[in-house]
Formats: structure tokens, C-alpha cells, sequence
């Protein structure tokens, strides 16, 4: 350690090249290219889904009672207690949420706690952290090992028209 008198600046180290305001070319981003489009940035499975779509998330400290219904992708680390009606998008229920309702969505994946009904249009995911207290109509469903799942499964495919 280099000890020096107050009136005397600190001693610079040669070697070390001076601070400069300006980033090395290769710090600077480049330019998007005409018509492409910006990339979002990942931050764990919401940051993918929101590289897709919209996506609207119930977070962990919200409740919500009642009937919730839209057209974007929804993300639930909360509690819901009513109707869900997402007849075109993908439901996620979070590892921290809890579902006790009526479930309809183009898609739903469990990670979390459900309990009632889920119709989904195209597949049911339960995953390996997911429980899940209910009726399923769909005509695709997995069921990770380790999942907890109790209730009827319908996978009935509709009848074309």
C-alpha cells in the first residue's frame, strides 16, 4: 500500500491507460437494419411470451375475484377466485399462483395450483411444480412426472362442421 502526503496527488500507475468518455467500437451497438425489428429482451419464461405477444401478469401479492376475460396471453402468480375466459390466448398459471375457477383458454399451462374446470381449444400442460384439482376438456394434455393431478379427463376432439 502507497502511502503519500495530503498536499501531493495520488501517484497514477503507468500502465493503467486514462479514463475515456468514449465506448470501444466494439461496446457500440450497431444500427437495426431498414425493416427489422427490435429484439425484446428475455427475462425468464414472461420475457419470452412478451417476445411473442402481449402479455398481462397477475402478480403474486394481487387477488382478484370475479370474471376475468381477454384476448392477450396471461400470466397469474396471484390468486384468482371466479371465471376465466381467454378463449383465443394461452393462460400461464406461475409457480406462486392459485386458480380456483372456471378455466377456458386456447391453451393453458399449470405450474401452479388449480382448482374447477379448464376447457382448452388446443392442449393442457401440467407441469412438474403444478396442481391441479379438476375437470379437463381437451384434445391434448400432458402430465409431467411429479405433477399432482386429480379429476376426469375428456379429450374429445370437436367435430368438424
Amino acid at each position: 500500500m502507497a502511502l503519500w502526503r495530503r498536499d501531493e496527488p495520488a501517484p497514477t500507475a503507468p500502465s493503467q491507460p486514462a479514463p475515456s468518455n468514449h465506448a470501444p467500437a466494439s461496446a457500440v451497438p450497431k444500427p437495426a437494419a431498414a425493416g427489422s425489428k427490435p429484439k425484446a429482451e428475455k427475462t425468464g419464461a414472461i420475457g419470452a411470451l412478451r417476445e411473442r405477444q402481449a402479455v398481462s401478469t397477475i402478480g403474486p401479492a394481487v387477488v382478484v375475484k370475479g370474471e376475468l376475460s381477454g384476448d392477450e396471453e396471461l400470466v397469474i402468480e396471484g390468486a384468482v377466485d371466479g371465471t376465466i375466459n381467454l378463449n383465443q390466448s394461452k393462460l400461464t398459471v406461475g409457480q406462486q399462483g392459485k386458480v380456483s375457477a372456471q378455466v377456458t383458454a386456447s391453451t393453458v399451462v399449470v405450474l401452479g395450483q388449480v382448482t374447477g374446470s379448464i376447457t382448452a381449444a388446443e392442449a393442457v400442460r401440467i407441469r412438474e411444480t403444478g396442481k391441479v384439482q379438476a375437470d379437463i376438456s381437451a384434445p391434448q394434455v400432458a402430465i409431467d412426472d411429479r405433477a399432482d393431478f386429480s379429476g376426469a379427463i375428456d379429450m374429445r376432439r370437436p367435430e368438424s362442421a
